[in-house]
């Protein structure tokens, strides 16, 4: 019984210590940037959300809809469902999008098969059946990766996000 006791502070201890179990609340106000803290806080959409930090990096800053201002992409959880998703803002218009958390995405509503994810910056979205077709993209994307073989890419349209399934 002692060594349950004991394995149950170790974990606590490194998840505590590796800021895996950060409230909100620490993970905004000291690690997001300013504006996107007043947007977090004002939307009503985001709380039914929590922050996710269990990769690397925990959110990126980057402009994905083509309008030169940063937007913020972070990892989210559903607070009802458990299903994990992405959270846009878009800076200049600071207007909130969920993909995934229960929201169809190409590879399921639920994201949480995804342990890494990436800025992507080509041109061009090759089809996963036939490398031969593509889809065109104009701003960088969000890749969301399973595995080394399987991906989906976000991207802005001109109108709205899509997710698209890449082969490598």
């Amino acid at each position: 019984m002692k060594l349950y006791t004991a394995l149950f502070i170790i974990f606590q201890t490194a998840f505590t210590f590796t800021g895996y179990c950060q409230p909100d609340s620490l993970l905004i106000n000291e690690r997001t940037p300013s504006w996107a803290k007043n947007v977090l806080v004002k939307s009503e959409l985001f709380g039914n959300y929590t922050i996710l930090d269990d990769i690397n990096p925990f959110y990126f800053e980057v402009d994905l809809n083509g309008d030169d201002l940063t937007d913020i992409v972070l990892r989210v959880k559903h607070k009802l469902t458990g299903d994990v998703g992405i959270f846009v803002i878009n800076g200049g218009k600071n207007l909130c999008f969920v993909m995934g958390a229960g929201k169809p995405i190409g590879m399921g509503s639920n994201i949480d098969w995804c342990n890494k994810w990436f800025i992507f910056r080509d041109k061009a979205i090759y089809n996963f059946d036939s490398k031969k077709v593509k889809t065109v993209i104009r701003t960088p994307g969000i890749e969301l990766r399973k595995t080394d073989s399987k991906s989906v890419i976000i991207y802005w349209d001109r109108r709205k996000y899509i997710a698209k399934i890449k082969s490598t």
